[in-house]
């Protein structure tokens, strides 16, 4: 396989670029003509996951089964680890929780709702479809595949927290952004232990299926009426009126559930046997300097762009 079609971070940074665009392409443009929303995230996943299956469709003939293995780690996972990864990612779920919420008090735009919301009007199979199994998917494919996939030559720590970044910023506002970033970290690391994309496609699939399915859930309690209906209506105008006292329970339940999690993260690598590689990595090469070797020009420039997205979403949506 030649040099120019090898996974690092000056490729990754470019395809990013590229993907940046499609993305915008697609979700500007193209989503706007069609009025069925399940529709527009189908045509925005599409155009995210273009440019990456473009390179790996570009790999020299006969190697492309080699770079999905090893340059983007698509492997397959024991049961016990697929148990494992699942265990965990319901442990980080209240981390998760509290760190939305917490980004809700700085946040002009709750996108998870509005999305979620748009689409509890279509068949719950086409909901988990295309807010679940697809984004698991597609994401995975670009963000920890291919991003990470690329940085993690570099740095394993800092490859995750700044691919984790990237993840949050291209969801394009402060809420979002947030506890994707924390999950995009996770999500990496747990790759990096299992050494396979799958394993953050499965806690990827949970984290989306879960929201998809309690919405669905309290959408038909509402339906049904009598006494849950009405708690499920006050415990809705609780939630808009959070206040900082209110999130100490959250903040608690996420503390322990994360511990729980990084406990069982260890357990995973040393399951793995992959505990002494990350220690390794974190001692020699997951240094703050290790950012210089993985940022170039184009990682900046869509930084950038992301940036303004995020400011405008927040200023003017």
């Amino acid at each position: 396989m030649s040099e120019r079609r090898q996974l690092s971070a000056p490729t990754s940074n470019w395809l990013l670029l590229v993907t940046l665009g499609t993305y915008l392409l697609g979700g500007g443009i193209f989503a706007s003509l069609v009025e069925n929303y399940a529709l527009k995230i189908l045509i925005v996943q599409l155009f995210v996951v273009l440019p990456t299956i473009v390179w790996i469709c570009l790999s020299q003939k006969g190697d492309r089964k080699r770079v999905l293995t090893e340059e983007f780690r698509f492997r397959k996972i024991s049961l016990s680890t697929a148990l494992l990864v699942m265990v965990t990612m319901l442990f980080l779920s209240p981390l998760l929780t509290f760190v939305n919420l917490l980004s809700q008090m700085f946040s002009n735009y709750v996108a998870g709702e509005e999305i979620v919301g748009q689409i509890s009007d279509q068949p719950f199979w086409v909901a988990i479809l295309v807010i679940a199994l697809l984004p698991a998917v597609c994401e995975e494919l670009v963000y920890r595949g291919m991003l990470y996939g690329g940085y993690r030559r570099r740095s394993v720590w800092m490859g995750a927290l700044l691919s984790g970044l990237v993840f949050g910023m291209m969801h394009g506002n402060l809420n979002q952004m947030m506890y994707a970033l924390l999950m995009g970290f996770v999500f990496a690391l747990v790759d990096e232990i299992t050494e396979s994309v799958v394993s953050s496609m499965i806690m990827h699939f949970l984290v989306n299926g879960t929201s998809v399915a309690l919405v669905y859930l309290m959408n038909y309690a509402k339906n049904s009426g009598g006494e849950i209906a009405e708690m499920l209506a006050k415990s809705e105008e609780q939630a808009e009126s959070l206040g900082w006292a209110d999130l100490l329970p959250y903040g608690i339940l996420g503390l322990i559930g994360g511990f729980v999690a990084y406990r069982l993260i260890c357990v995973l690598a040393i399951r793995c046997g992959t505990a002494g590689k990350l220690k390794a990595e974190l001692k020699e090469r997951g240094k703050l300097l290790a950012f210089g070797n993985l940022i170039t020009a184009p990682l900046i420039l869509a930084l950038c762009i992301l940036a303004v997205l995020v400011v405008v979403t927040e200023v003017y949506m």
